[in-house]
């Protein structure tokens, strides 16, 4: 099964294709109900009892009619509906599996406190220095040397994806 794709979503589509066959079929039985109301009409010209009961299951039988044209006109647009619930669906699954997939395992981080700020590092280690800002997005920049020294004559970091410039050293 594809991602985003449901057994659910399947089902419901075929059982709406089987509605619309269903409504189909009932509608080309009403035209022909119609058509036999009509050659009866044509041979019951004199009858005015026939006549009267006639009209009156020829106008019952047109109303019907409509009825299921407009049952028919609802289930395709549910049909619809449903397609598209399908596709966002299956695009939603997609950004959950690849957000999943960028997701950092934070257990291997840590925060360390530089001066004053904070770099992300990795576990145990000094370096590379990581930008906080962009590891909350999920993202992993590397601080880079300015080349700048800040006030106090200690170089400053910036990082290269939300400019966020640190002193650290």
């Amino acid at each position: 099964m594809p991602p985003g794709a449901s057994r659910g979503g399947r089902l419901a589509s075929m059982e709406a294709t089987a509605v619309l066959g269903a409504v189909t079929a009932a509608a080309g039985s009403v035209k022909a109900v119609v058509e036999a109301i009509n050659a009866a009409r044509a041979k019951a010209k004199g009858n005015k009892a026939a006549m009267a009961a006639l009209v009156e299951a020829h106008d019952l039988a047109l109303s019907l009619q409509t009825s299921l044209f407009e049952a028919k006109e609802q289930a395709f647009a549910l049909q619809e509906e449903n397609r598209q619930l399908r596709e966002e669906n299956r695009q939603l699954q997609a950004k959950i599996s690849e957000c999943e997939a960028r997701a950092l395992d934070r257990e291997d981080y840590e925060l360390k406190k530089m001066r004053n700020n904070v770099a992300v590092v990795p576990k145990g280690e000094t370096s590379p220095l990581y930008c906080p800002s962009c590891f909350e997005a999920n993202e992993l920049n590397i601080l880079g040397n300015t080349g700048f020294t800040s006030r106090d004559n200690m170089p400053s970091h910036v990082c290269p994806v939300c400019q966020n410039y640190y002193e650290l050293t």
